[in-house]
C-alpha cells in the first residue's frame, strides 16, 4: 500500500490569518525488502500552492539497490518531533505526536459517536434551515428547491480557506445566472452575533457577494456555531452538504450515503 507524507505550511499576511498555503507531499509508491529492511525504490515529491495548484513534481526511481553493511531497522523509521499533527486516515482521527494513549482513546470514542450521528441523518430528509437573518437574497427553505439538487455551503468570514474560495463560488453563481438559471445553492454563515453582524454585512458588500447568504441561528446550548450547523454535524469549515432531488441528505463533507 502506498505511503504518503503531507506537510502543510501556511503564510500570514496580517499576523494571525493565513491566506496562502504550500503543501509538500511525498509519496512512496513502491518498496523493496533488502536484508530484512524495506527500502523505497519508487517515490515522488509534489509541491502545491494555495492548496490545489500543482507547482512542481519530482520523481525518484531506484534501478539497483544493495546494502554494503548491516543497519539497524530503527535507522529507517520515521520519527517526528513532539507536537507534529498526524491524520490517521484509517481510523479517521487527527492527533499530535506525543499525545497520550488516553487522548487517542478519547478521539476514537468521539469518532464513533460521529459515525453514529451521521448514520442517523444521512439518507434521511435533510434537516431544516434556521436563520437568524438572511444577509443576501430572500429567505429560502429547502422545500422551495425540492426537485433540484441543492448544495448547502457552510463558511464564515474569519476562515481563511473559506475566504480564498469565495471568488470562485461567486463566479460560478454568476455564470449560471448568465446561462438563464441559478444553481440550487445556499450558503450558511456559521457564527456571528448581533455585534459581528455589521462587520459580516460590510465584508459581503465589499466582496460583491450576490449568492444567498444565511446567518445561522444561534444555538442556545452553544454546542457549535449555530442550530443549522449542529443539525448537519458541521464543526469544520468550509464544508458542503448535498441534498438530492427528493430532499434527502446525501453528503456532509467527506461523509456520504454508502452505495
Amino acid at each position: 500500500m502506498p505511503v504518503r507524507l503531507t506537510i502543510d505550511e501556511a503564510t500570514s499576511s496580517d499576523g494571525h490569518r493565513a491566506f496562502a498555503w504550500r503543501i509538500s507531499e511525498m509519496r512512496i509508491e513502491k518498496a523493496r525488502r533488502v536484508s530484512g529492511i524495506w527500502m523505497p525504490v519508487e517515490a515522488s515529491l509534489s509541491t502545491y500552492r494555495n492548496s490545489n495548484e500543482l507547482h512542481s513534481i519530482s520523481r525518484l526511481t531506484v534501478e539497483k539497490l544493495t546494502l554494503n553493511q548491516v543497519h539497524a531497522p530503527e535507522r529507517f523509521k520515521l520519527n517526528f518531533p513532539t507536537g507534529y499533527g498526524v491524520y490517521d486516515q484509517i481510523r479517521g482521527i487527527s492527533y499530535k505526536v506525543g499525545d497520550s494513549d488516553a487522548r487517542v482513546a478519547q478521539l476514537l470514542s468521539e469518532r464513533r459517536k460521529e459515525d453514529e450521528f451521521f448514520k442517523r441523518i444521512l439518507g434521511k430528509p435533510a434537516p431544516d434551515l434556521s436563520a437568524a437573518q438572511w444577509l443576501v437574497g430572500k429567505p429560502l427553505k429547502l422545500s422551495d428547491l425540492k426537485g433540484r439538487k441543492v448544495t448547502i455551503h457552510f463558511w464564515n468570514i474569519w476562515c481563511a480557506p473559506c475566504v480564498a474560495e469565495l471568488g470562485a463560488l461567486q463566479e460560478r453563481y454568476e455564470e449560471a445566472g448568465r446561462a438563464g438559471s441559478t444553481p440550487a445553492f445556499i450558503s450558511v454563515h456559521t457564527g456571528g452575533g448581533a455585534k459581528e453582524r455589521p462587520q459580516i454585512q460590510k465584508f459581503l458588500k465589499e466582496h460583491k457577494i450576490t449568492f444567498p447568504v444565511m446567518l445561522d441561528a444561534p444555538d442556545p446550548e452553544e454546542k457549535g456555531w449555530g442550530l443549522t450547523s449542529e443539525r448537519y454535524g458541521v464543526f469544520a469549515i468550509p464544508t458542503d452538504a448535498i441534498v438530492d432531488e427528493k430532499g434527502l441528505l446525501m453528503e456532509v463533507g467527506d461523509r456520504r450515503v454508502e452505495p
